[in-house]
């Protein structure tokens, strides 16, 4: 559940000013990605996202490197079975 209301992302214009606090306000960009039903068993996803924004009249773009996957045949090389070591282990 997104506690604040969702608004496009395009166009959208950030007035908190940047500071240092880890209490003060702050703006969040959330990122949903989601399986395409019936994808033949193929899965997807991506290597990263670039955002895009201006401050101070320049362009400049904030990247992302991190993979998000439905794991299937066309990205089979980014997916693996969990090794033992790699599950954590859960108590009753």
């Amino acid at each position: 559940m997104v506690p604040d209301p969702l608004v496009d992302v395009r166009g959208y214009t950030v007035t908190t000013k940047c500071h240092f606090s880890p209490d003060g306000p702050y703006t969040e960009l959330l990122i949903g990605l989601s399986s395409i039903k019936d994808d033949g068993g193929m899965g997807g996803g991506w290597n990263g996202v670039d955002v895009g924004y201006t401050y101070g009249g320049r362009h400049r773009v904030l990247m992302i490197k991190i993979g998000l996957y439905f794991c299937g045949t066309s990205v089979a090389a980014f997916c693996h079975t969990p090794t033992q070591a790699s599950v954590p282990s859960v108590s009753p």
